[in-house]
C-alpha cells in the first residue's frame, strides 16, 4: 500500500500530482480491504474447508480472523480519509459536502464506520465482559458492511462487488453445516440432565445423542440452551467422557462435560438448575439431576492419539481436565468397544494445577476414581500430580494417616512459605475431607500414584526431567498433551521446545483449546 506510486504532471484525469496521490493510495487501500473480506469471513466461521486441510484449531483460526479483520479496519481507514481529501481537493469543499447526500456515499462511509467500530469492540476485554452482547453487536455489524458494500460498489465500483459473494457463500455454508451437524447428533425427543455442585462450582451436562457416531477425545461440541430466550446462543464445551447406554426402548449416547460457571450462558444455567428455591442458602446448595433441553453441534477439533507412545504427559490447568478424562476414558475403554486401539504406553503421567480444591474433590470421585481398575489389567503405571495453587498454608496437624498418599505433601514451585492460614470451614476441607482421601490408596506401587503439592508447577523442569528419566530407561518415544490458560500454555510451548532439543528422543505434541 505504500511502493510504488507514480505521479506524473499533464494527467488526463488529475489536476495535480498531489491529487493523483491521494486517490492512487486511496483506491490501492480500498482494493485490498475488499479483496480482505472474503478470507476475513472465512477464518471467522468453524465449518470451512481450510480448516480441515490445515488442520489447525479453531482458535487458531480466531486468532487470524481478528488480525485480517484489524488490518481490513485499517485499510479501510486509510482508504476513506484518502478519498475525502482527494474529492474535497478537486472539487471545492461546497461540492464536497453535497456528495454525503449520495447513497453510495453515504453507505460507503457506514461500511468503513461499521468495520472500524467492530474491531474496536471486540477487544479481549469486552469479549470477556459481555460476549452474549458482543456476538449480537458483531453479528449484525457483519450484515451491515455487506448490505452497505452493495449499495457502495455497485455505483463506485461494480467490479467489486463479487467479492461480497464469496462472504455470503461462505456464511451459508457454515450456517448449514451446523444446521446438519445438529440434526445428525441430537434426537427430538431426547432431554440432556445436568447436575450442579456449589463446592466445584461446575455443572455435569449429560447430553442424549445418537449413538451410531464415532467420538474423539480432546474434541469439543457447541451446546445450545433451547429453552432459553438467547436460544441462538451456542457455547464450546470440551468432552469430558461419554457413556453407550442400551435399554429395551432405544440405545443412545451419552456425551459428558464439565463445565466451569461464568457469566452468561453457564450461568442461567445454573439459576434454571436451582430455580426450586429462591432463599441465598437454597441457591447456594447443589442440585439434583435435572432433565434440561440441550442440543449439541459438533464434533470440532484435531484428532490426536498419545497412546502410540510409549509415554504420555498431560499438562492441565483447571477446567482443562476434561482433555485427560476424555483420553483416559479412551484408553480404558478400548477392551470392551467395538474400536480397537492399538497402544504401546507403558507410564502416563498427569500433572493438574488447579485453584480450586472441591473441583479437585468432585473430578477425583467422577473420574479419577474410576481409573486405577481399568489401568490394572493393562499394566500401565499412572502418576497424578495435583498442584493446588490457591494460597491456603498447609496445616501441620493433620490426623489423616499418612499411607493415603504416596509422597509427603510439600510446597512447591514459586509458592511463599508465609501464607496465612485459611478459614476453620476451608481448612477442613482442604485437609482432611479433599487431599488425604484424594490421595493414593495402594503403596507407591501401584498402578495410579498420586502425589499432592501446593503452589505451581515448574512445567518445564517437569517436562524435561520426567522425558530424560524414561529415556535413560530406554524410552524413546513420548506424547506431550497440554491444555491451560494462555501463561499456562506458553508455558508448555517453551517446555515442548526444550525436549525436542534432547537427541534421539521424539516427542509428539498436541495444545488443546482452553478458549478464545
Amino acid at each position: 500500500m505504500c511502493i510504488d506510486y507514480h505521479a506524473f504532471e499533464q494527467n488526463l484525469y488529475f489536476t495535480q500530482k498531489s491529487t493523483q496521490l491521494w486517490r492512487y493510495i486511496g483506491d490501492r487501500a480500498g482494493v485490498m480491504a475488499i479483496n480482505n473480506l472474503p478470507v476475513m469471513w472465512l477464518f471467522a466461521t468453524r465449518n470451512n474447508f481450510l480448516l480441515w486441510a490445515t488442520g489447525w484449531d479453531f482458535a487458531t483460526f480466531n486468532m487470524f480472523h481478528r488480525w485480517i479483520a484489524r488490518a481490513c479496519g485499517l485499510e479501510v481507514f486509510v482508504h476513506g480519509m484518502c478519498v475525502c481529501i482527494y474529492q474535497n481537493l478537486e472539487l471545492g469543499t461546497e461540492s464536497f459536502l453535497l456528495l454525503w447526500k449520495d447513497t453510495d456515499w453515504f453507505m460507503a462511509v457506514i461500511a468503513a464506520s461499521s468495520i472500524i467500530l467492530t474491531c474496536l469492540l471486540s477487544s479481549s476485554g469486552i469479549r470477556n465482559a459481555v460476549y452474549d452482547l458482543f456476538l449480537i453487536v458483531h453479528q449484525g455489524f457483519a450484515c451491515l458492511i455487506l448490505i452497505a458494500l452493495w449499495y457502495h460498489l455497485m455505483v463506485d465500483g461494480p467490479d467489486y462487488v463479487v467479492f461480497i459473494w464469496p462472504c455470503v457463500a461462505v456464511w451459508s455454508f457454515d450456517r448449514l453445516g451446523r444446521i446438519l451437524r445438529l440434526l445428525i447428533w441430537n434426537k427430538i425427543t431426547a432431554y440432556s440432565s445436568a447436575e450442579y455442585n456449589s463446592e466445584a462450582n461446575v455443572i455435569l451436562i449429560k447430553a442424549r445423542v445418537r449413538q451410531d457416531l464415532s467420538l474423539s477425545p480432546g474434541t469439543y461440541f457447541y451446546v445450545y440452551g433451547w429453552r432459553s430466550i438467547t436460544f441462538w446462543e451456542s457455547h464450546p464445551f470440551t468432552l469430558s467422557g461419554w457413556n453407550e447406554v442400551t435399554t429395551g426402548e432405544e440405545s443412545y449416547t451419552e456425551l459428558i462435560f464439565l463445565v466451569n460457571i461464568r457469566d452468561g450462558f453457564t450461568s442461567r444455567l445454573r439459576r434454571q438448575l436451582l430455580h426450586h428455591g429462591d432463599s441465598e442458602s437454597e441457591l447456594a446448595a447443589s442440585s439434583a439431576v435435572r432433565k434440561v433441553t440441550l442440543s449439541v453441534e459438533g464434533p470440532y477439533g484435531t484428532s490426536f492419539c498419545p497412546w502410540k507412545s510409549e509415554s504420555a504427559i498431560f499438562i492441565i490447568g483447571g477446567a482443562g481436565i476434561t482433555v485427560a478424562t476424555s483420553f483416559m476414558q479412551q484408553l480404558l475403554d478400548s477392551p470392551r468397544s467395538h474400536k480397537y486401539l492399538k497402544s504401546g504406553i507403558k507410564t502416563i503421567k498427569i500433572v493438574w494445577a488447579v485453584r480450586n480444591v472441591g473441583l479437585y474433590q468432585f473430578v477425583r470421585e467422577r473420574y479419577i476414581s474410576t481409573w486405577e481398575h481399568g489401568l490394572a489389567s493393562k499394566d500401565v503405571e499412572l502418576s497424578l500430580d495435583i498442584y493446588l495453587t490457591s494460597s491456603f498454608k498447609l496445616i501441620d496437624e493433620i490426623s489423616t494417616p499418612t499411607e493415603h498418599i504416596s509422597q509427603p505433601f510439600e510446597p512447591s514451585g514459586d509458592t511463599k512459605s508465609d501464607f496465612s492460614p485459611p478459614s476453620s470451614v476451608k481448612a477442613e476441607i482442604l485437609t482432611k475431607s479433599v487431599l488425604y482421601q484424594g490421595g493414593s490408596k495402594h503403596s507407591g506401587d501401584g498402578p495410579l500414584k498420586t502425589t499432592l503439592h501446593h503452589g505451581r508447577p515448574r512445567i518445564s523442569d517437569i517436562v524435561t526431567s520426567n522425558v530424560r528419566a524414561l529415556d535413560s530407561s530406554g524410552s524413546k518415544n513420548h506424547a506431550l498433551v497440554g491444555c491451560g490458560p494462555k501463561a499456562m500454555a506458553h508455558d508448555i510451548r517453551l517446555a515442548f521446545d526444550d525436549v525436542s532439543k534432547i537427541p534421539d528422543v521424539n516427542v509428539d505434541f498436541h495444545l488443546a483449546p482452553f478458549g478464545w
